[in-house]
């Protein structure tokens, strides 16, 4: 199967989250034969009141590289992937749902894998809707593990 090539694995910094979006990306690298997973992360950056920087100004910390090691050790800790798979992450900053359809948008990407949490699954949803690419939504918690296979057929050439 040469058909996922590319992924997006889309992370929220949560380990209940992250975990199974990883092990997924992982399983599906593994089984396409794919070259890249990227791990992405969205975020809207905090504006600090120049009286609170003065007063505390280990806040000054910079915001890309506690969130890169951040994903690094997550990554380190969650992904397994084959050898000679690449893996990276990409930084975006703006709303998830716009900076991961920019990021799709060009046909880089052949997956993206996302969480799709039961208090807020609007995300996983809409890139099911928008993204000009395969998703994969995977639930809080899945394991990560394919017990059955379901293929559908419609006898078109596509299936």
């Amino acid at each position: 199967m040469k058909r996922f090539q590319r992924i997006a694995a889309i992370l929220t910094l949560r380990d209940n989250d992250d975990a199974p979006v990883l092990g997924w990306a992982s399983l599906v690298a593994r089984l396409a034969g794919s070259t890249e997973v990227v791990g992405v992360h969205c975020w809207n950056p905090v504006e600090i009141p120049a009286e609170l920087r003065q007063r505390y100004p280990w806040m000054l910390e910079p915001e890309v590289q506690i969130l890169r090691e951040r994903l690094d050790r997550l990554c380190r800790q969650h992904l397994a992937l084959a050898p000679g798979v690449r893996s990276t992450i990409e930084l975006r900053q703006g709303s998830t749902l716009g900076e991961v359809l920019n990021l799709v948008e060009p046909g880089q990407f052949d997956l993206v894998v996302v969480g799709r949490n039961p208090d807020d699954h609007a995300l996983a949803e809409k890139l099911a809707r928008k993204a000009p690419c395969s998703v994969l939504a995977v639930p809080a918690g899945a394991a990560v593990r394919c017990t059955r296979i379901l293929g559908a057929v419609a006898f078109s050439p596509f299936s």
